[in-house]
């Protein structure tokens, strides 16, 4: 009709006409397209659709790279599901204010690049009952960590604690910050109440190991864990998530722990519990069904061992590496000490080898240590042969009544060949 009128400036007509800043000139419709089977077919017309957009939301939609994410979408038949999503009623894309469960104003809602969690507390001094996240995986923080001075130069009392007497930094490197939002979460749990807060975040399995001991990841699992705020880790199904098989899990944490629950960790295996999904979406495969979140959360609730969920106390996830200590010959304490690869619990000192086989020889060198360090348990490990080779030893000391020597019995010794799985520690 424009056209027709002659009228070569369409815009403000145009912009007038949908009541928006910008237009749409395509014969297509969202609700129109959500109805196309063929896939090639939604393909095309969708492309279109995006085609008829004013030179505004091109800007965006060019910028954004948006239409290279077509042909992934449509290759994964997931396309007709994302453009559902936009006509979800209940999933608000407006420009409208986002309501809570009683129709308000939600509060409390920000966002924009000068409010990214780590370098910008947008709740300082604000404590909160329930706090939920999924933070991002694998993602630089770098920009964030020299807004907030570096390394050396945190200040941020979020990432920086006093534990125990000493000085924990949290930060963490610069490619994976996942952790830090964790504890960005728990500097915000309410202590003054009966209930105290309840966290509950999803992590990739990264969360559980990455970091030595003393470094920032450590340190984070360390001060939950001393803290015995962790009450329960959940491994989730693989591909639960659109374009990735990776592994997940849920960590729990409470400053109000129940009797039952105090200085433990419940570990759950839920990787089993899953529906499968009619059509795959990329890599997302299968979904919790509500009788599956029902199970994890009755085998939450039960506290109880079982072969889908252990138990373990708090001191099962620490160890400390490279530990100096002290040797007792003849019953006096000399002035050097050994310094051990790990000791673990406190009281295992793990001995680590890179041969091509353990000989008699290891096994005594690691007797040695054990009497002059008065332990009684070691754990010797070989990642030098062709299969991981380890051997448990048992010292067992008694005290003579002739002499001040400790008599040593034979220690007995456990060899197996087996893969060694990598535990979750602080």
């Amino acid at each position: 009709m424009l056209d027709k009128a002659g009228i070569t400036e369409q815009r403000a007509a145009l912009c007038g006409a949908a009541g928006h800043a910008f237009y749409n000139t395509s014969k297509f419709t969202l609700r129109d397209l959500k109805a196309r089977a063929n896939q090639q077919q939604l393909r095309a017309d969708f492309e279109a659709y995006l085609d008829g957009f004013s030179s505004n939301v091109q800007d965006i939609l060019t910028n954004f790279e948006f239409r290279n994410i077509i042909p992934r979408l449509s290759k994964a038949d997931a396309l007709g599901t994302m453009i559902a999503k936009f006509l979800d009623p209940e999933i608000n894309l407006s420009p409208n204010p986002v309501l809570n469960g009683d129709g308000e104003n939600a509060e409390h809602v920000v966002g924009g690049a000068e409010w990214s969690t780590l370098s910008h507390d947008a709740f300082p001094a604000m404590v909160f009952d329930f706090e939920l996240t999924n933070p991002p995986y694998g993602k630089s923080w770098k920009m964030d960590l020299e807004a907030m001075g570096g390394k050396d130069g945190m200040r941020d009392p979020r990432f920086k604690v006093t534990h125990k007497g000493e000085e924990l930094n949290f930060v963490t490197r610069s490619s994976d910050g996942q952790l830090l939002f964790l504890a960005n979460m728990v500097s915000k749990m309410n202590s003054k109440t009966k209930l105290g807060s309840r966290i509950a975040e999803v992590h990739n399995g990264s969360s559980l190991f990455t970091g030595d001991a003393g470094q920032g990841e450590s340190n984070i699992r360390r001060w939950i864990i001393e803290n015995d705020w962790l009450e329960a880790i959940i491994a989730l199904p693989l591909n639960m998530f659109d374009n990735t098989g990776i592994a997940t899990y849920i960590w729990v944490l409470s400053n109000k722990k129940t009797k039952p629950r105090r200085a433990k960790v419940q570990l759950i295996d839920a990787t089993q519990w899953f529906k499968p999904l009619r059509k795959n979406l990329g890599k997302k495969n299968c979904e919790l069904s509500p009788e599956d979140i029902q199970r994890i959360c009755d085998t939450f609730m039960a506290f109880q061992g079982t072969e889908q969920s252990k138990i373990f106390a708090n001191e099962a996830f620490g160890y400390q590496r490279e530990v100096a200590l002290p040797i007792t010959y003849r019953g006096k304490v000399l002035q050097t000490s050994y310094r051990a690869d790990f000791l673990c619990y406190g009281e295992i000192l793990v001995k680590l080898k890179a041969l091509q086989k353990l000989s008699g020889t290891e096994e005594s060198q690691v007797i040695n240590y054990l009497k002059a360090s008065r332990l009684e348990k070691s754990l010797l490990i070989n990642f030098g042969a062709p299969s991981l080779e380890y051997k448990r030893l048992i010292l067992t000391l008694r005290k003579s009544a002739q002499s001040v020597d400790d008599e040593v019995e034979y220690p007995q010794i456990t060899q197996k060949n087996a893969d060694l799985r990598k535990e979750a520690q602080p």
